[in-house]
């Protein structure tokens, strides 16, 4: 017997022969490396798209938390733009807008007072600010809801 790169020639047996079965190994060592290398993809990207599902809940979620957080700021804003008014006309805040006075009316006059750029649009949607007199302060308030 005569031993050529790790393999035995058996007798009879030539180098054709002997690449020709080292071929096949070698295919065969690929097609489970291929198999393998296609799992751990299949893998990989199954827990990429559990990742990008929980992200994605995840966002909503503080994007409605940030839209909150926003109406609530200019709520405080609208509050104290309507204070700084009061003291320009000398009034109370209580007496600045007339108590009949609904909807974009009193953001309309803080806007011509100067103390606004434009009337402010809330960031929830379906919601507007509403100046509520009893209160003596602005709320941002679901529509259809006074």
């Amino acid at each position: 017997m005569k031993v050529s790169h790790g393999y035995i020639l058996a007798a009879g047996g030539s180098a054709p022969e002997v690449k020709a079965v080292k071929s096949q190994q070698l295919q065969r060592g690929w097609m489970y490396r291929h198999r393998h290398v296609q799992m751990e993809l299949l893998l990989v990207l199954a827990i990429i798209v559990v990742l990008t599902g929980i992200s994605a809940i995840t966002y909503a979620r503080v994007a409605e938390r940030v839209r909150q957080t926003a109406d609530s700021i200019n709520v405080r804003v609208l509050n104290d733009m309507t204070t700084s008014l009061a003291l320009m006309e000398g009034t109370s805040k209580d007496r600045v807008f007339d108590p009949e006075a609904a909807g974009q009316e009193p953001m309309q006059r803080l806007v011509e007072a100067g103390l606004l750029g434009e009337a402010i649009e809330p960031q929830q949607p379906e919601h507007h600010y509403h100046w509520v007199p009893e209160e003596v302060r602005w709320r941002v308030v679901p529509n259809g809801e006074p």
